[in-house]
């Protein structure tokens, strides 16, 4: 079985502790149930680019597997850091 861009997006997103709403609240990305369903197959780059610095991985692994994948410990020190800077806070899927 092929792993795609969602599954990687979800297994990332699923280490964050981050349900869809809250990560399209701290990414300002929309519509990631799209990829994590595979309704949509590959994000634009500037797309990938803040997925992947808001989750704390590579672009090249979110996207094709490249690399190595994040520790939960990378995926969780890249959402804090994302949340304090932008004061984002997310409460049932809004941010405030």
């Amino acid at each position: 079985m092929e792993i795609k861009f969602g599954d990687r997006l979800r297994a990332a997103r699923g280490m964050a502790g981050l349900n869809v709403r809250e990560l399209e609240g701290l990414s300002g990305v929309t519509a990631l149930g799209s990829f994590e369903s595979g309704a949509r197959e590959r994000p634009s780059v500037s797309t990938l680019e803040r997925l992947a610095e808001v989750l704390g991985c590579r672009a090249g692994w979110l996207l094709d597997g490249s690399g190595d994948p994040p520790t939960i410990e990378e995926v969780r020190a890249a959402v804090a850091s994302v949340r304090e800077k932008t004061g984002v806070l997310v409460v049932e899927g809004r941010p405030e």
